[in-house]
């Protein structure tokens, strides 16, 4: 109110004929009793008379600083509008409008904010232009929307859609279909039954599963979690860059692991047995076991190399123990009309478990040749392969082998 308030008092009759004199502070509220409260420059309850039915115990309200065609309109039985420009409809009972332009078309909505719309039962839309259009169905936020006759549905945030009965969307422009979840900026849940959580995350097949940024959960029943991942029909993907996007039925573990072919899994990182921790020995064999595990090298052209060598560095506390190694011709581009000859050791000590021995067996495309060790008793944590002297190949063509190595990998105590 305050010493500068301005005293403009005005009456509006009603049904009971009853003024009401209030001088804010330069706020002018008006009241029109009818068989609820109307107050408001153009407050409107929708009583007996050429507008229709009584709206029983309905309240209309309109709060503003000068006063204009601005009309609340509470129409419903027990409704309330209370703002500019809201308005419950004849059915919608129990149904409330609070804020600027806002519209309940059905019972037991609440709209809260401006610009929303509540055409659902029981709907709910807090925020600024959100739409609930199925039963029960709400939205908060900004410019949400919910299908049209789609029950149960959810949406929060900003520019979210639902587009099937029972979806939840949250975040940011992301889109749910039928009993489906997607959480983040963009996420999209789209076929039913899906999840997709993190930004960009996609499932888009039905069942499926996406976790992290950019993650897609493209096939039936893919699970997809890892930034950048993805899973094709009844695939696993888990890690970062983990892709079993081709080949249905195949898992991906591991930062980068990749599968191609059907019904086959790529783990990245080797398998190794555990230090004692001091857990009983009757549960050795859970808390123990291991697996003997394969480490190839990238693809070596034997044609031109002359001195090459790789070194491999087991990670942390892990050392291997070494049983065999040995070629696999992965590429051949000519016969090979000479062999080469190859090393295999660990770093500062090339030799260590095959000294320079010509290769005999790299006759044809993925033939493999193994060496016998030198060594087989002690632990390592270094690998390396060298070219001693290169195969010799005719023309331009080239040749190429994966190195490899085979042995069990445990971790120190």
């Amino acid at each position: 109110m305050g010493t500068q308030a301005e005293v403009d008092a005005r009456t509006v009759l009603g049904a009971s004929g009853c003024p009401l004199t209030i001088a804010p502070n330069r706020l002018r509220i008006y009241v029109e009793v009818a068989p609820g409260p109307s107050l408001g420059s153009a407050a409107f309850l929708n009583h007996m008379g050429a507008s229709g039915p009584v709206g029983m115990g309905a309240s209309a309200l309109d709060w503003q600083s000068s006063r204009g065609a601005a009309t609340e309109t509470a129409r419903g039985d027990f409704s309330t509008a209370v703002g500019q420009n809201n308005t419950v409809v004849a059915g919608g009972t129990n149904s409330a409008a609070f804020g600027f332009n806002n519209n309940v078309q059905a019972s037991n909505g609440s709209s809260f904010g401006a610009n929303n719309r509540v055409d659902g039962m029981y709907g709910v839309a807090v925020g600024r232009g959100n739409n609930s259009r199925g039963q029960a169905s709400i939205t908060i936020g900004r410019n949400n929307a919910t299908g049209v006759g789609y029950a149960q549905a959810v949406a929060i945030g900003d520019s979210n859609i639902v587009s099937n009965v029972a979806g939840v969307a949250i975040g940011s422009s992301s889109q749910a279909a039928l009993d489906s979840v997607a959480i983040g900026n963009s996420a999209f849940a789209t076929a039913g039954d899906n999840v997709a959580i993190g930004r960009r995350a996609q499932a888009v097949n039905i069942r499926a599963i996406a976790i992290g940024w950019d993650a897609i959960g493209g096939g039936a029943d893919a699970i997809s979690i890892g930034s950048n991942s993805r899973a094709g029909g009844q695939g696993v993907a888990l890690g970062r860059l983990a892709d079993a996007g081709v080949g249905p039925n195949s898992m991906a573990l591991g930062y980068g692991a990749t599968v191609r072919p059907a019904r086959v899994t790529n783990i990245t990182a080797p398998i190794f047995t555990r230090n004692d921790s001091g857990e009983p020995l009757a549960n050795s064999d859970l808390f123990f076991s291991g697996a003997n595990v394969l480490i190839m090298l990238p693809e070596v052209d034997i044609s031109v190399l002359a001195d090459y060598s790789a070194t491999i560095a087991a990670a942390g506390n892990v050392r291997i123990w070494l049983e065999e190694v040995g070629l696999i011709l992965t590429t051949r581009g000519a016969p090979v009309t000479t062999q080469p000859t190859v090393q295999f050791g660990i770093a500062g000590t090339p030799a260590k478990y095959l000294a320079p021995t010509l290769c005999t067996l790299l006759t044809a495309l993925r033939l493999r040749e193994r060496f016998n060790l030198l060594l087989v008793d002690e632990p390592e944590t270094s690998l390396s392969f060298g070219i001693v002297a290169p195969a010799g190949v005719p023309g331009p063509a080239s040749c190429f082998v994966r190195p490899y190595f085979r042995g069990h990998l445990v971790e120190n105590e």
